[in-house]
């Protein structure tokens, strides 16, 4: 009896397991969602001070939930963005400037352009995607999958670009609609468009399990 016991396993009920980590891949896409929204009502309803301080509170927030569900390897790479989105939080608090606050999107989205630049080194991250369906691809499918992260490095980086020039020259909910509805709408937007041209071009090869791709790309806040 006792060695039947034994033999059993306890779930894994800790910050590093499998349940934990979705509830934080959760956290971390509202995180992302809501960020333009907790900024526009911190700059327009408080002083700039103060709301710096709401912001810089929200990404404290993000990273006590990245560092607690991470391994000690993953957490480098992880905590990158929000450090440098609550060092800007804490500089527009310091320097009472509200311009400082709404470059946090655009930081963001900066930083995920990154990732697809920096995996053209090596193996383009569209192509790590692509080979979690059909591990072996020809000439022509590793050719177009370069392509494709180019395209979203560049267009990731013009949408961070255009946050930028709306929280200089635009009001504060021309700028909020625009990080907080209108980039999501352009990622479905090319998203979609790549999804259905790639059908008429591969037939053969496609991407079923977007959960492992998504995983990928965000695995975690």
């Amino acid at each position: 009896m006792l060695s039947h016991v034994a033999r059993l396993k306890m779930p894994k009920n800790g910050p590093t397991s499998p349940r934990y980590r979705t509830y934080a891949r959760i956290a971390s896409v509202l995180f992302i969602a809501l960020t333009p929204l907790v900024l526009y009502f911190a700059v327009t309803r408080f002083s700039v001070r103060t709301g710096a301080l709401i912001v810089a509170s929200w990404v404290a927030f993000r990273l006590a939930i990245s560092v607690i569900s991470r391994t000690r390897a993953e957490i480098r790479h992880a905590l990158a963005i929000p450090l440098v989105s609550l060092a800007c939080a804490l500089l527009g608090a310091a320097a009472e400037s509200a311009w400082l606050l709404l470059l946090l999107p655009s930081l963001t989205q900066f930083g995920i352009a990154s990732v697809f630049a920096a995996s053209l080194r090596k193996t383009p991250l569209i192509e790590q995607f692509a080979r979690m369906q059909q591990p072996e691809l020809s000439p022509e499918e590793k050719a177009y999958c370069r392509k494709v992260t180019i395209v979203w490095s560049v267009f990731l980086s013009l949408s961070g670009c255009l946050g930028l020039l709306l929280a200089w020259f635009a009001t504060p909910g021309v700028w909020a609609f625009f990080t907080g509805v209108g980039s999501y709408l352009l990622v479905a937007l090319l998203f979609a468009a790549e999804y259905i041209y790639r059908q008429f071009r591969f037939p053969n090869h496609r991407f079923r399990d977007l959960k492992r791709a998504y995983r990928r790309l965000f695995p975690g806040p």
